[in-house]
Parts: structure tokens; sequence; C-alpha cells
């Protein structure tokens, strides 16, 4: 079985995997952004509105493990969590392309 190295080599110059590799980092670094102002909003409801990790858990319907990651910023959000995390601090996700 091949690996993604190999497959790269095989179906693209030098040039080209170098411009995938910095396309994909810029990509990690925007999503890793995304996810902390995610995590520091419901940081941030959660110490303004005094509530319990519970009321947390149970207001973004999911398990507590996967509520330590939102609330951590190292969940993988769907649009669905998004929406989620909108109902529990109040506001509205907006999704602006610049």
């Amino acid at each position: 079985m091949k690996n993604i190295n190999q497959i790269l080599r095989e179906n693209f110059t030098k040039e080209e995997i170098k411009k995938i590799e910095a396309e994909a980092k810029q990509d990690a670094i925007e999503y890793m952004a995304l996810k902390e102002v995610i995590a520091k909003e419901i940081n941030n409801y959660i110490t303004t509105n005094k509530i319990s990790f519970k009321d947390v858990k149970e207001k973004l319907e999911t398990s507590t493990s996967q509520a330590q990651r939102i609330v951590s910023g190292k969940s993988n959000f769907t649009l669905e969590t998004l929406i989620k995390v909108g109902n529990l601090i109040g506001k509205k996700p907006k999704i602006i392309f610049e």
C-alpha cells in the first residue's frame, strides 16, 4: 500500500507539492484560529453567566467528552455544532468569506 508521500510524488511536481503543503498549512492555521474563537466565546459566556459545565453539555446536546473538546477548542465542528454553540451563547453564527 502506498503512503500519501508516494502518491504525491507520483502525481505532482515538487513545486506543486510545495504549493499543496503551503495551502494545507494555511488552512490548518485558519481552522485552529476559528476553533479558538469559538472556544473563547463559549468560555466568556460560561464565566459571564456563571453556568455549570453540566448546563453547557445539556444545551449542546452532546457527550461529556465532546463538550470538553468544544469548550477547550479541540473539537472538529460541524455546522450543526456551530448552531448549537450559537444557541448556547445566544448568538447566531455568521460565516463571511473574505
